[in-house]
């Protein structure tokens, strides 16, 4: 099953997820797995379990493309440790078709940055960037990698020559990659035909701000076996997917008075993932642990206005020194 628990405070969500660790009768020595966003959260977590529980111990923080990829080893023989398409191993596969391949008609975009590279250092760079962002493609763009694949393209010039790229690059990787594997996933889960044994009997997502939309179907698919908690920072307990910047309102030619202009400009990412929840069908309990703030500054005036989804028009007086 999956677990929503949000809240507003950093502190609360923390204090839920100590809760969850220290109430379970499970073996000591068993690996809990905690997806974390950076390392800087893992090593904060890291102080917070210590200083409550006095040791932090049998706990692994690995990011979400780790794990998940971790997932796909453990249910499936066919594949290596490293990727082919990760991005150190796509960088050189990209620099040697950049050569190979630089007078091709797709790619004469690139001419006049290619000529001036004399010592490979401009192609390795835009390799390098390129393998950056295939990877993000593949993880958040699945669906224009899918109309690639298929010979389907924009019609910007900028697409084609990345779509020809893309072409030649599978070409000389058949093996599957992280978007067609996380279906295979997905289908195999579905199919009743994963281990469970080799996965952690429960799962916890701490405070990550923004995740693809694939690997909450694999978050989900999971949860329909083991527990999977997720712990979402949000700053706000309505629902707040509708709102809009006016950046957004002009671009849709509707301009709307009455929207929290802070949280609509800043929260676009947290929004996006949060509506995922709202939007899909995805079965979860909720769990919101919301904190008042009291309104007694400036600062605390603007996140009670947050929290509420509200506009204070009156005039605030700061009581900080």
């Amino acid at each position: 099953m999956l677990y929503l628990h949000h809240s507003n405070s950093l502190n609360r969500l923390t204090s839920i997820l100590l809760q969850q660790l220290l109430s379970h009768d499970s073996d000591v020595l068993a690996l809990e797995q905690i997806l974390v966003q950076n390392p800087g959260m893992k090593r904060w977590l890291q102080q917070q379990i210590s200083r409550v529980s006095g040791i932090a111990a049998n706990l692994s923080f690995p990011l979400p493309s780790r794990f998940i990829w971790d997932v796909f080893l453990s249910q499936f023989d066919d594949l290596q440790d490293l990727s082919a398409y990760d991005g150190e191993v796509l960088r050189w596969q990209i620099m040697g078709l950049l050569g190979k391949h630089r007078d091709a008609e797709p790619l004469q975009i690139l001419q006049a940055y290619m000529q001036q590279d004399e010592s490979g250092l401009a192609r390795f760079q835009l390799a390098e960037k390129m393998a950056g962002l295939y990877d993000q493609y593949l993880v958040y763009r699945p669906d224009m990698i899918g109309n690639w694949e298929q010979g389907k393209t924009g019609n910007s010039a900028s697409e084609a020559w990345q779509a020809y790229l893309w072409k030649l690059i599978r070409q000389q990787i058949p093996q599957p990659h992280r978007a067609e594997l996380i279906q295979r996933l997905i289908r195999h889960i579905g199919a009743d035909k994963a281990d469970f044994s080799k996965l952690p009997k429960r799962l916890y997502v701490f405070a990550i701000s923004a995740m693809s939309p694939l690997y909450m179907q694999v978050l989900a698919a999971l949860g329909q076996h083991i527990e999977v908690h997720i712990f979402n920072l949000n700053p706000c307990e309505h629902y707040w997917g509708d709102i809009q910047s006016k950046k957004e309102q002009l671009r849709h030619a509707v301009l709307e008075a009455g929207e929290n202009e802070l949280l609509a400009s800043l929260g676009k990412q947290g929004r996006d993932f949060i509506d995922q929840f709202y939007d899909s069908s995805f079965e979860y309990q909720d769990n919101p642990q919301f904190e008042s703030i009291q309104a007694d500054s400036l600062l605390h005036r603007l996140q009670q206005d947050v929290l509420q989804l509200s506009i204070d028009t009156q005039d605030v007086e700061s009581k900080d020194d």
